[in-house]
């Protein structure tokens, strides 16, 4: 599982607008669009009904965000501890 996958899904979530998704996260529309298509493969389903503004969550989105916002903290706080660490 790609992480930068799963923040890019818990970052459309939280603004509900694949535009400033993509400004908040620094990168290109359609590069955030790419990351959220393959993450969609590999669940096997859409996340977001695309068709109104804000974009909102599916079902499987909505089944899905708690777990991917945790995976998201638990990989913060393993970077912070690993920084916290002697070389």
């Amino acid at each position: 599982m790609d992480i930068e996958r799963l923040r890019a899904f818990c970052t459309v979530a939280d603004h509900g607008h694949f535009g400033r998704a993509a400004e908040h996260l620094h990168i290109t529309q359609p590069g955030l669009t790419k990351r959220i298509h393959g993450l969609e493969h590999t669940l096997g389903g859409p996340l977001f009904d695309r068709g109104r503004q804000p974009v909102v969550l599916t079902q499987l989105g909505r089944q899905l965000l708690p777990g991917a916002q945790r995976l998201l903290r638990e990989a913060e706080g393993f970077l912070l501890d690993a920084e916290s660490l002697p070389n």
